[in-house]
């Protein structure tokens, strides 16, 4: 959605506890707990267009997870997911994981 290829809106996944738990875990929800039967984790991609002149213009990236239907508070540096500048995020992740070519790496080692 970011690089402008896809014009999807909505995509739905649908997984078990077993597969919500690591989820809530690696991105360190405050309060753990076992997600239950209808449990969601929700991304949620915003944009904001900014221009400094009539001639040039930016697009800012956020991202929101809501868990229960609210912002997720988090123990990571992230805090709350409200509003999180996706740039942001998304170093926090490489941090955590490593970036997709150490990740490629690792597998086809």
């Amino acid at each position: 959605k970011i690089s402008g290829q896809s014009q999807i809106k909505y995509f739905h996944n649908i997984a078990h506890d077993g597969s919500l738990a690591p989820l809530l875990g690696f991105l360190q929800i405050s309060q753990m707990v076992w997600p239950g039967m209808g449990a969601e984790v929700v991304f949620e991609l915003y944009s904001k267009s900014s221009s400094q002149d009539r001639h040039a213009s930016s697009q800012s990236y956020f991202i929101r997870v809501l868990w229960g239907g609210q912002p997720m508070e988090t123990s990571t540096p992230l805090g709350l997911l409200d509003l999180v500048p996706v740039d942001d995020f998304f170093s926090y992740v490489e941090s955590m994981t490593g970036s997709g070519n150490d990740l490629l790496a690792a597998c086809n080692s």
